[in-house]
């Protein structure tokens, strides 16, 4: 067999690409062109096979992509379809190869075995593989490991392909041009520490595709003692980065006034840039929903949920991240809390008031420091008061008794400031509060953020208040990980020792 690389011109394929076969030759103009074409394709038995080596290979100068030949028509060649460029010409079997094809869009370039002097008569027609390769894992935080399988799966695959390990060079699985392999101990491997390679089975170096677990987790479900329609209200995600050492592990509980918002805002840099700056700064990000309150559920027949299952939601979701965060690479005992506008109300509930975590087996020892975005709920008759007399802020305060009663002993009871005590273990709590809300400019965050900042102190538990006069009530997330963010200088102070 020969092998060339190209050498023909479309002005020359006459003489230069070797002799003609007259028995094949049918004239373009020919209506009965396709017929003949149909007979000589049939018969002819010419093979016509691509073989490329994608650009992802550590090493491109060991990687060859060619386009081969054989058994074909004496003066055929091999023309690219739909531009009719020629390829290479080289006679009955010969081989070019073609290094663009490392690069090209897998699909997208297609070549025909065809007559030299009427490629319109096609023998063969072949293209670059479209390999598929993916890895799809379950991790080992589910609850009945037994019904979960880790699955390496390969399609469209030249025949002779393997799945190696990369790095390695370990065999992991052979099966053809399309097959899988379960891969149990990808359940217990710290996320993105594997790649698997698709490859030629004599010549690993010739890779296909590559591919490795998802660096995140959506939708697991931190609870199963709910109402199956509201699983999706208990549910977080888990982002994590290449593997290592054991992570810190930010964990981001939103806001939306306690009757919306989602964990996906999160990681939208639209709306928020605190999924970026956990990443940024070396923490695994989980972002976790809670139940959301419905006034008018009691009237569609839903159950009605209150701040309280809210709190206990956020206290599962700890529980979860304590017994499971390990195998996303995440250090349990590294835990920090964070919440927006209500998730900074939630948050310090769920810690200070003892029920919540006792109820899952832990005490506010679980969570190493919390960081609070901008909520006035820490004293809510002491925010009411505030409001009371702000044109802006009091027709909010009919909302704030529905959610949290209409007494003060009501209110006081969903208070985190009313579960402060002395002597307790608690973590380091940074309180952070910005001037405007809404487009309003005003102090009522700051005094109250103020005041619970102190009440800690007085406590014994360590509290610092950070509050920002140019910052808004949604500039506080979205801008968090931008350079020369004030409010993000704030954080990365607190959690500077913190490793």
């Amino acid at each position: 067999m020969k092998k060339l690389t190209l050498a023909c011109s479309l002005a020359l394929i006459s003489t230069s690409c070797g002799s003609q076969n007259e028995d094949a030759a049918v004239s373009a103009n020919d209506p009965q062109a396709d017929d003949a074409q149909l007979a000589v394709t049939g018969s002819s038995g010419a093979d016509l096979t691509v073989s490329t080596c994608r650009a992802n290979v550590s090493s491109p100068e060991l990687c060859s992509s060619t386009v081969s030949w054989a058994n074909a028509p004496a003066g055929s060649c091999v023309f690219i379809k739909g531009t009719g460029q020629l390829f290479a010409c080289g006679g009955a079997s010969g081989s070019a190869e073609a290094p663009w094809l490392r690069t090209a869009t897998p699909g997208s370039v297609v070549f025909v075995l065809a007559d030299s002097r009427n490629p319109a008569i096609v023998y063969k027609e072949a293209q670059a593989p479209t390999a598929e390769l993916t890895v799809s894992t379950c991790r080992a935080n589910v609850n009945s490991p037994e019904l979960c399988t880790s699955t390496v799966s390969w399609a469209k695959a030249p025949t002779d392909s393997c799945v190696f390990i990369k790095g390695t060079g370990q065999l992991f699985a052979c099966g053809g041009a399309s097959g899988s392999a379960e891969a149990p101990w990808l359940q217990t491997a710290t996320p993105g520490s594997v790649v698997f390679m698709l490859a030629d089975r004599r010549n690993p170096a010739a890779v296909y595709r590559e591919a490795q677990a998802p660096e995140k987790s959506t939708d697991v479900a931190y609870r199963s003692d709910v109402d199956q329609r509201f699983i999706q209200q208990v549910s977080l995600d888990v982002h994590y980065g290449e593997a290592g050492k054991a992570k810190p592990v930010f964990v981001f509980i939103h806001g939306g006034g306690w009757i919306s918002g989602d964990k996906a805002e999160v990681v939208n840099p639209k709306v928020s840039q605190v999924g970026s700056f956990a990443q940024a700064n070396g923490y695994i990000l989980v972002a976790a929903n809670y139940r959301l309150v419905d006034v008018n559920a009691s009237q569609q027949g839903l159950p009605v949920f209150t701040y309280k299952d809210q709190a206990s939601d956020v206290a599962h979701a700890v529980a979860w991240v304590k017994r499971n965060i390990s195998k996303y690479g995440g250090n349990p005992n590294k835990i920090v809390l964070v919440g927006h506008s209500a998730g900074a109300h939630l948050v310090p509930l769920a810690i200070l008031d003892s029920r919540y975590l006792a109820e899952v087996g832990y005490s506010s020892s679980a969570v190493s420091r919390a960081i609070l975005l901008d909520v006035h709920a820490y004293d809510i008759p002491y925010a009411i008061s505030l409001m009371t007399n702000n044109r802006s802020f009091s027709p909010q305060i009919p909302s704030l008794k529905k959610m949290f009663g209409q007494t003060a002993t009501e209110q006081l009871e969903a208070s985190p400031s009313n579960y402060i005590i002395k002597g307790k273990t608690m973590p380091s709590f940074l309180v952070i509060s910005a001037g405007i809300m809404d487009g309003v400019v005003h102090d009522i965050t700051k005094l109250t953020s103020e005041a619970f900042a102190t009440k800690l102190n007085l406590a014994g538990i360590k509290a610092s208040h950070s509050y920002f006069q140019n910052e808004s009530h949604s500039s506080l997330v979205s801008d968090l990980n931008i350079a020369g963010d004030k409010a993000a200088a704030s954080v990365k102070a607190f959690l500077s020792d913190f490793r």
